[in-house]
């Protein structure tokens, strides 16, 4: 394996629906009436000009961290800058063409928690793209992302589709440009928003981030044109989310139609010893688990009840 992130990407997203999704809740079978929320998770690096740099099996720890890092928090929106280019349209063609390229993005999350900056570092902030309702009005958000550029008087969107409607938003930045259903998967909701610069360090590549981790994510120093970011949407099944914590991260909900459900390892209300604390992929515990490096760490994950008893399950 050594191929860019988008074939990669899109090759983990077609062997996940069409293989690994059924392999990981084989073992799930023997009970009545689950609620599997938590789901393999699929990946969309959207369109437009693509990161370049190839990746191997080895740096997947690295891009995983990356992409779930902060997956136990609800999702706010995102900002970043952006590059405005204007030239005149080749001959014979009036007025003129701008162009719009991503330097650099921020993830916003509920409890006022943000990632940290990928591609340039630190940015001038000039666009903004909020849910279009409060989080818990509208949580279920399914959404397609694709960075790139457009031509001038040409609407600029970004689509995000709720379980009963549509909304576009025009941001008139082009950094973000609706490419029909290209990411979009039924059943799937965007629970994360991440990305990568146009090269990744190789120090970065070799340390995956820890839980929660707040790190700027840049090219290497000198890298030509380094300042770009490339956004990659995540997606997976869970949508028993009742209400926000006070630090942001999710309340979960037990539902009243089920006799059982599942909670992601991932999806914490708070981890100590979070700088020993990883986010590791396991097909056994349906695409995501915690690894502890450190014998006394305690993860706690909060939920609201429907006034049924539960058997507790822990997978290892």
């Amino acid at each position: 394996l050594n191929t860019r992130l988008h074939d990669m990407l899109e090759f983990r997203t077609y062997m996940f629906l069409n293989v690994f999704e059924y392999v990981s809740i084989w073992s799930l079978f023997k009970y009545q009436s689950l609620l599997v929320s938590s789901g393999a998770n699929l990946y969309a690096s959207g369109s437009g000009p693509q990161q370049t740099q190839s990746f191997t099996s080895q740096d997947w720890p690295f891009l995983y961290s990356l992409f779930q890092v902060n997956s136990n928090y609800v999702l706010n929106g995102f900002s970043g800058a952006r590059l405005s280019n204007t030239f005149p349209n080749i001959v014979g063609l009036p007025g003129s063409t701008t162009t719009h390229a991503l330097l650099a993005a921020r993830v916003n999350y509920s409890g006022g928690i943000s990632s940290g900056d990928i591609g340039a570092s630190p940015f001038n902030q000039n666009f903004n793209c909020s849910t279009f309702l409060p989080p818990l009005l509208t949580p279920f958000v399914r959404s397609w992302l694709d960075s790139g550029s457009d031509r001038e008087g040409v609407a600029t969107v970004t689509n995000w589709q709720t379980e009963s409607f549509e909304t576009t938003l025009g941001l008139r930045s082009g950094a973000f440009t609706a490419r029909g259903n290209s990411n979009y998967f039924p059943d799937y909701f965007i629970r994360n928003i991440s990305g990568v610069p146009l090269v990744v360090r190789n120090e970065d590549l070799r340390r995956p981030l820890h839980y929660n981790e707040i790190r700027n994510i840049a090219s290497p120093s000198g890298t030509p044109g380094g300042a770009r970011a490339y956004m990659v949407s995540v997606h997976n099944r869970k949508n028993n989310i009742h209400a926000v914590h006070e630090n942001g991260s999710m309340i979960h909900l037990a539902p009243n139609d089920y006799t059982g459900f599942t909670i992601s390892p991932i999806h914490a209300t708070q981890v100590n010893n979070q700088t020993r604390t990883f986010i590791s992929e396991k097909f056994g515990n349906q695409g995501d688990s915690l690894r502890f490096e450190q014998n006394n760490t305690t993860a706690r994950y909060t939920l609201r009840g429907n006034g049924n008893s539960y058997n507790l399950y822990l997978r290892v």
